[in-house]
């Protein structure tokens, strides 16, 4: 690849910009960035003066893959796992992974809209409340302070090691996540 500077001289590139490489993929040059900090999609270079980043067109495909994963909502500890393994056998147990989650959230989406009919109705009963006792039940939990700009990769990363380490048949529940009330977006955290 080449480019003409001002002298009319002709230059040497590393490969795409990542402008170029951004129009070629059909995703915009933050996504671009983002799976570059995330460790999935690094630039065949980066200037180590100016900091661009330079791609080659093998790497579109690639770029596809992550984004289509994405948009299924494979958290991207998956989607690494996914690029990184070889084997079509292990890569189908991970799709397979997530399509079982996606397949029992969207059961306990469906049992919640028939429970929300059910209130809406005119002739809604009000729930009776009952006390009782429960026997003891295993509770799994990861605690971390991150960075809000980390959040969400971190979230990704702990739900897996969650699912990892506790199977879906033997929860009671669906996930969930919180945060301090007093957090802010200035808060400096380890």
């Amino acid at each position: 690849m080449h480019a003409w500077c001002e002298t009319g001289a002709v230059v040497m590139r590393k490969g795409l910009t990542i402008g170029e490489f951004a129009t070629m993929s059909h995703l915009s040059v933050r996504t671009l960035r983002r799976y570059h900090e995330a460790g999935l999609l690094v630039p065949a270079t980066v200037d180590p003066y100016t900091g661009y980043r330079y791609y080659q067109p093998e790497q579109i495909a690639t770029a596809q893959v992550i984004h289509r994963l994405r948009q299924l909502d494979v958290p991207l500890a998956e989607v690494r796992s996914i690029l990184d393994t070889d084997d079509p056998q292990r890569r189908t147990e991970l799709v397979a992974g997530h399509l079982r989650r996606l397949e029992a959230e969207s059961d306990r989406t469906r049992a919640a809209v028939v429970s929300l009919r059910q209130l809406l109705r005119p002739d809604a009963a009000v729930p009776e409340i009952e006390l009782r006792s429960v026997p003891a039940r295993t509770v799994v939990a990861i605690r971390a302070q991150v960075r809000q700009e980390n959040a969400l990769a971190w979230f990704d990363t702990a739900m897996t090691e969650l699912d990892e380490s506790f199977p879906p048949t033997e929860r009671t529940g669906p996930p969930a996540g919180g945060t301090p009330t007093n957090c802010s977006p200035t808060a400096s955290a380890a």
